[in-house]
């Protein structure tokens, strides 16, 4: 699952990699002083005597919805492990929807982490004092074991050790070891699923006995968030037996995103099927975007939905044939309601980040530009003309493996 098969029908001849300054860069000596400083850092964390029954466990996770959807196997094991404890899981407030029904968490909190609040992407000082301040609130929580589900996120391991929670897990990298209690070897080539499960996997060795609970992907709607989808779809004038297929073209961050026109090619090529209509749907910030695609789509057979609630989101995909996409969280949340899909990927890596779920039903296809998969996601727009990784992608490829899951679901649904 999510093992990536890198589409044959890419550009033939490859540009060369960008020259390797057009990227920032951190050097080896600024890396060795902040390792210095964390490892200083961590001789201050309090302690506290541990006690034989983990009645709270706070699970760690600061990223936004598609990386928090895919903790959510891990979170079934910890629950199955657990039963009797109390699991609050620690996010940014821009990804509590994706856990707001999950029936293994009983507790949501939820911190403006720095480095992942995009309203304050600098924060310098203030991301201590806001160190300081979040943990006291946490020591007064009393829990006794703390999971930091990203590997590279110091910050998350620091506000575990200093909330004074007696046992720490995470991962064996540098910035992170010197707050933790338990520390896990990493493995920079492995799905983010797997090293999240792999985590919960050692901490649950101390808990209950643990059966088989799977490894998919979990979203929860309501029977609200179907009513809603059935209303938006209604007010469209979409008929009930038409084959939907949605496209998300928006990111969270402008390297991943194709260009417009490539999805007019895919649009159109698939609107060759009469029964076709269209979904374009968007998050905050992304209805100019959605507007752009939908302009070249059959007009009268495609519906922009902005603004839905992520729930109304989930019903809405579930209702659908395929999802296409750009790597997000939207893609994310198709696999985790069963949807087919085809994400498309530049700058960020499939092999870590692909659609979890079986590889018949969720395609991948990456860029042709050699030096893709660099995880610079943070560029500003006006340096996107120097890393065209997206655009290299060929529409004849999204195409093709679109037109191959459309027609399987097409097969396979009741008469």
């Amino acid at each position: 699952m999510g093992k990536e098969e890198p589409s044959d029908k890419l550009t033939s001849v490859p540009p060369s990699p960008l020259p390797s300054t057009l990227l920032p860069r951190e050097s080896a000596a600024k890396r060795w002083v902040r390792r210095g400083w964390l490892r200083t850092l961590a001789l201050l964390r309090p302690y506290r005597f541990p006690t034989p029954h983990v009645a709270r466990i706070l699970v760690i996770r600061p990223d936004h919805i598609g990386d928090v959807l895919l903790i959510t196997p891990a979170l079934r094991l910890l629950r199955q492990a657990f039963p009797e404890s109390e699991i609050t899981v620690l996010v940014g407030p821009w990804s509590e929807r994706a856990l707001a029904n999950n029936p293994h968490v009983d507790r949501i909190r939820t911190c403006r982490f720095p480095g992942f609040d995009r309203s304050r992407p600098r924060q310098g000082v203030r991301a201590y004092t806001q160190l300081w301040e979040e943990a006291a609130h946490l020591r007064k929580e009393d829990y006794q074991v703390a999971l930091n589900l990203r590997p590279d996120f110091w910050w998350g391991a620091a506000l575990a050790a200093f909330a004074g929670i007696p046992y720490v897990w995470g991962y064996d990298v540098p910035e992170c070891a010197p707050f933790l209690t338990h520390a896990q070897p990493v493995a920079h080539d492995e799905h983010q699923a797997v090293t999240n499960l792999r985590l919960v996997q050692a901490v649950a060795a101390v808990g209950s006995p643990v059966e088989d609970v799977g490894t998919e992907l979990q979203f929860d709607f309501t029977g609200d968030d179907e009513r809603a989808a059935a209303a938006l779809l209604r007010a469209a004038g979409i008929p009930a037996d038409a084959t939907l297929v949605a496209i998300h073209p928006g990111s969270g961050a402008a390297i991943k995103n194709w260009s417009a026109t490539g999805w007019h090619t895919v649009g159109n090529a698939l609107a060759q099927d009469n029964c076709v209509h269209f979904v374009v749907t968007a998050g905050p910030g992304e209805q100019e975007l959605a507007r752009a695609v939908a302009a070249g789509l059959p007009h009268e057979r495609t519906i922009v939905a902005g603004q839905t609630s992520l729930g109304t989101l989930a019903a809405l995909y579930a209702r659908c044939a395929l999802v296409l996409g750009p790597d997000s969280g939207p893609l994310h949340l198709a696999v985790a309601v069963g949807t087919p899909s085809v994400t498309l990927y530049g700058a960020s890596d499939p092999v870590r980040f692909g659609p979890w779920g079986p590889n018949a039903r969720h395609r991948t296809v990456i860029s042709s530009i050699p030096c893709r998969h660099c995880g610079y996601l943070a560029l500003p727009e006006s340096a996107l003309s120097q890393h065209p990784c997206m655009q290299l992608i060929d529409p004849a490829a999204v195409t093709a493996e679109a037109q191959k899951l459309l027609a399987q679901a097409v097969a396979s649904a009741p008469t």
